[in-house]
C-alpha cells in the first residue's frame, strides 16, 4: 500500500497549483508571459504564492486573483507606493480573506480604469 504523507501531498498540491497558475497566466496575460518567458513566470508564480500566503490568502481562488492582481498591477503591488490602498486593504484583518480580496480586486479595476482614463499604462 502506498501511503503519501500529509507534507508530500502538500507538495503535491503546490506543484498541481503552480502548473495551473502558469497556464492560467499563459492564456490571460499571453503577451506578458512571452515577454518574461517562462522561467520568470514560474519564479512569478512561486513569488505570488508565497506573497498571497504572507496576505493570510490560503485558498486556490485568493492565490489565483493575487497572481493575477500581480500581472495587472505590478509583482510588489502590495508594498508599492503607488498603490497604498492595496497594502491598505491587504493589511485590514477585521474582515475575512474573501472580502479582502472581494475588496481588493474591485479597488484594482477602479485603479486600472482610472489610469487607462488618463492615458497611464501600469
Amino acid at each position: 500500500m502506498l501511503v503519501i504523507r500529509e507534507r508530500q501531498f502538500k507538495a503535491l498540491a503546490r506543484a498541481a497549483l503552480s502548473r495551473w497558475l502558469v497556464n492560467h497566466l499563459q492564456e490571460h496575460f499571453p503577451d506578458e508571459c512571452e515577454e518574461l518567458g517562462l522561467a520568470v513566470v514560474r519564479e512569478a508564480v512561486r513569488h505570488g504564492i508565497e506573497r498571497a500566503a504572507s496576505h493570510g490568502f490560503t485558498y486556490e481562488v485568493h492565490i489565483s486573483k493575487y497572481v493575477d492582481l500581480m500581472f495587472a498591477l505590478g509583482r510588489d503591488f502590495d508594498t508599492n507606493p503607488l498603490t497604498p490602498w492595496a497594502s491598505a486593504m491587504l493589511a485590514d484583518r477585521s474582515v475575512n480573506a474573501s472580502a479582502r480580496m472581494d475588496r481588493l480586486c474591485d479597488a484594482a479595476v477602479a485603479h486600472l480604469k482610472a489610469a487607462d482614463a488618463v492615458g497611464l499604462e501600469v
